[in-house]
């Protein structure tokens, strides 16, 4: 139907490929989106051209005259290799919200911490929920479902994303600094407010294990308190968390002693008590 990159004349085509007269409003829409197109639209090749690439590991591998020694070897330090080099994504989504990049040795540590600080899985559950970005927020709701509001449900100010909720509402950070606060008074240590020690444990160096220890435990608790109060628009309070914190207490000493070793591991509850007895009076 072109000519010279031009369409041909109604009357032509029609006597060529007999078409119906209904059809010239057809062909003058067609008209007139070929005059808007700068340049008129050229078709596509069938066939894309090759483009030159490198060969992979197992390309060169099987292509060479002589394979290496321990080939299976080879290929599994390979693909370890590749897959060790890719960030995951809510690494970076959490990179993204941190406005800062964190290198290899501080995401180790967190995936450290939350594979080895507890047993307790529901202590577990709580911080790989938060780390994987698990929690369905106002901003992902609305994908699955255009009607509803991406606003953050406690503050209704600003759009609901994962690091709103968890960190930046202005509903959630008197919270969080009454947690700093908390862990100041129980440790004697200023753990920085800074979102990455607080949402993914990464703790600054320096810090003894007990004091550690007992920090991990406070920010369980916080984190358990914001998840079982999801969807609530009221404000936390301190006391379900400190009630938490002595409940993992109770429940850690009495698994110690039902073991060989009962008494390791007391020592380092020593401040809590002390904490919690200048609470109960």
């Amino acid at each position: 139907i072109l000519t010279n990159d031009k369409l041909c004349p109604f009357k032509q085509l029609q006597a060529k490929h007999n078409i119906p007269d209904s059809l010239c409003f057809s062909y003058l829409q067609i008209q007139s989106w070929l005059r808007k197109q700068k340049p008129p639209p050229a078709l596509e090749p069938l066939t894309p051209p090759q483009q030159e690439r490198h060969l992979s590991i197992l390309e060169a591998l099987c292509t060479q005259g002589k394979p290496p020694s321990k080939p299976v070897s080879f290929l599994y330090h390979d693909i370890i290799h590749k897959l060790n080099s890719a960030k995951p994504k809510f690494t970076l989504v959490w990179e993204l919200d941190f406005q800062q990049e964190l290198d290899e040795q501080q995401w180790s540590k967190i995936f450290k911490a939350n594979r080895k600080l507890t047993l307790c899985t529901t202590h577990i559950e709580v911080s790989r929920k938060v780390l994987y970005q698990w929690h369905l927020v106002p901003t992902s709701l609305q994908r699955f479902n255009p009607h509803k509001s991406d606003l953050c449900w406690r503050c209704q100010a600003y759009p609901g994303m994962v690091y709103h909720v968890w960190w930046t509402c202005a509903k959630i950070i008197p919270f969080w600094t009454q947690i700093s606060n908390l862990i100041r008074d129980i440790t004697q240590i200023d753990l920085p407010m800074q979102p990455e020690r607080y949402l993914l444990h990464l703790l600054p160096l320096g810090i003894p294990k007990s004091a550690q220890y007992l920090m991990y435990h406070v920010l369980i608790s916080a984190l358990q308190a914001i998840s079982k109060n999801w969807l609530s628009s009221h404000p936390l309070t301190l006391a379900s968390c400190i009630k938490a914190i002595e409940t993992t207490r109770k429940y850690k000493i009495m698994a110690r002693k039902a073991g060989p070793q009962a008494h390791l591991g007391e020592t380092a509850w020593n401040s809590w008590n002390i904490f919690y007895s200048r609470v109960e009076k």
